[in-house]
């Protein structure tokens, strides 16, 4: 998670402890092929950046930190607009 979840439209009513242990049980599949990193979605894209805040990240252990990680969940600033990545395998 990049934001704590009560300040999230997606995961308000979890606790951070109980929301990092439901997504530990989840098998996600973060190969996809195009993507952004939370660093460019906030820099790069400005226009995209006033409409959505980037929610979560695909962990990578091979990065520095989140910054460089690829966008996961995005969710609208003002209204309840939610976008996931994911790959059709």
């Amino acid at each position: 998670m990049i934001h704590d979840p009560k300040n999230t439209y997606l995961f308000d009513e979890y606790t951070k402890a109980n929301l990092d242990k439901m997504l530990d049980q989840v098998s996600f599949f973060p190969q996809i092929e195009l993507g952004i990193t939370v660093n460019d979605f906030v820099i790069e894209e400005r226009s995209l950046s006033q409409l959505f805040v980037p929610v979560a990240s695909f962990d990578d252990d091979r990065k520095k930190n989140r910054n460089e990680e690829m966008v996961a969940m995005i969710e609208g600033i003002v209204y309840p607009w939610f976008g996931i990545g994911y790959r059709i395998d």
